[in-house]
């Protein structure tokens, strides 16, 4: 039982591995750590902005659906005149039921679409 506490002792004094300190980094395994911590962050934060703009796309493209359809209701029930184009679909795509409102206002008043 000694020869076994001095060979982990002896092993320790030369900066090797013990049950106590399982693992000697190098300075050069130190950097590959280091760079690996790197890269996992950075793969984080990409992901992260990946899933945002793909919440905020999906948002805006069933903003433009439902703009497209609410706007289409009131061009064939009420306003038969008004234009449904590109720019009235994205400032009620983006906007959202206030930009529906102020295109029917802005066509109301002769303004725009």
């Amino acid at each position: 039982m000694l020869e076994g506490r001095r060979a982990v002792l002896n092993n320790y004094a030369h900066g090797g591995a013990t049950l106590l300190n399982p693992v000697c980094l190098t300075p050069r395994m130190t950097w590959w750590l280091i760079l690996i911590l790197i890269v996992v962050i950075i793969l984080f934060v990409l992901g992260g902005l990946l899933w945002w703009g793909l919440k905020k796309g999906l948002a805006l493209a069933l903003n433009s659906v439902i703009g497209f359809f609410a706007l289409y209701a009131v061009q064939a029930w009420w306003l038969h005149d008004l234009a449904i184009n590109l720019w009235s679909v994205l400032l009620t795509a983006i906007l959202g039921i206030f930009g529906f409102l102020l295109v029917v206002i802005l066509h109301l008043f002769g303004i725009w679409f």
